[in-house]
């Protein structure tokens, strides 16, 4: 049921905490992010209500952006809970197979398809477009994505992963995963879903921005700037819009 609940953090800078214990909140920081996205595109909906709205094209434009932070999430969290580990079983091996044994887990690839497809339709044809639809798609997509997405990280606890990883290993592991999702996305897109989707209030550490990235941020939420303006926060001065 919309809201969609977000997954507990800490305030404490992550990068002075032990990596495993770590590893938790800071794979829940992004996914609090997109809860945030999807909880906003389910309100919004209410607002833009069909296919006239003046939103209308921006509207579809920041849902196609969801969709794509989705699938970039999925396919790193298969990449790092999946994959193998630093000479190591996977991840998912050490936790029973949380990962590859559930059956929500394995729905959203097809998921993400019907999701990417209805919005084609809907900018093809904007007399399609009703928001009681698209709130029922996402209210369809609520159970593989609450509890094959989100809700797994739940089962990723620092006493299991301290018997198999050194905080050092785990430290290079999170680092390369980072640098993945840097290296498979846009980021022109992923720097400013990111600001625009934390809520400041809760960390002040997240997401972790280099100088070089914090002069770049106002450039790069120029090019999307009418998709971060329907989200929760300005991107740039990080309060609520």
């Amino acid at each position: 049921m919309y809201p969609l609940t977000l997954l507990p953090v800490v305030a404490d800078d992550l990068n002075t905490m032990d990596s495993r214990v770590g590893l938790r909140y800071q794979t829940s920081f992004m996914k609090n992010a997109l809860i945030r996205a999807l909880n906003n595109i389910y309100e919004q909906a209410e607002r833009i209500s069909d296919g006239e709205n003046q939103d209308f094209k921006p509207f579809m434009a920041y849902c196609q952006i969801v969709g794509d932070m989705l699938r970039l999430q999925y396919d790193g969290d298969n990449l790092f809970f999946v994959g193998c580990g630093t000479g190591k079983v996977s991840l998912d091996e050490i936790l029973g197979g949380a990962w590859t044994r559930n059956a929500y887990w394995k729905r959203i690839p097809d998921t993400l398809k019907i999701w990417d497809a209805r919005l084609r339709d809907y900018l093809e044809n904007p007399a399609t477009y009703r928001a009681t639809d698209l709130r029922a798609l996402l209210e369809e997509m609520e159970g593989p994505l609450t509890k094959g997405l989100f809700g797994l990280i739940e089962v990723v606890t620092p006493e299991v992963i301290s018997q198999n990883f050194g905080d050092e290993e785990m430290q290079i592991m999170i680092g390369e995963h980072i640098l993945w999702l840097s290296s498979n996305s846009d980021l022109t897109v992923l720097l400013p879903f990111c600001t625009s989707h934390h809520d400041p209030s809760t960390s002040k550490f997240w997401p972790v921005i280099t100088e070089e990235g914090l002069a770049a941020l106002p450039g790069l939420a120029e090019q999307h700037a009418s998709q971060w303006a329907l989200a929760p926060f300005d991107p740039v001065k990080r309060v609520k819009n």
